[in-house]
């Protein structure tokens, strides 16, 4: 199972949007998937903290780009990359 939330930062200068994905760590094929995925969207790993102690729940903190189109943060639905994608 992964879920993200998708946001863009207040630093006009930066211009970056970041992505959170909480995935359940059953299978580290599935695991590499997702992260290559991410980084054929143009995602780059920042951070991954443990989230609530629970070793089989990780987050995966990761910054793009803004895409200049974008005005607003958005909650994406799990399973869809932010091109619309299935994942």
């Amino acid at each position: 199972m992964v879920s993200h939330l998708s946001g863009t930062s207040d630093v006009v200068s930066d211009q970056w949007e970041y992505r959170v994905d909480m995935v359940a760590i059953t299978n580290a094929t599935i695991l590499q998937n997702t992260l290559n995925d991410r980084g054929k969207d143009g995602w780059e790993l920042v951070a991954c903290p443990q989230v609530n102690s629970t070793p089989a729940v990780q987050a995966f903190i990761f910054k793009r780009m803004k895409d200049r189109t974008l005005d607003k943060p958005r909650l994406m639905a799990p399973g869809k990359s932010s091109e619309g994608r299935e994942t």
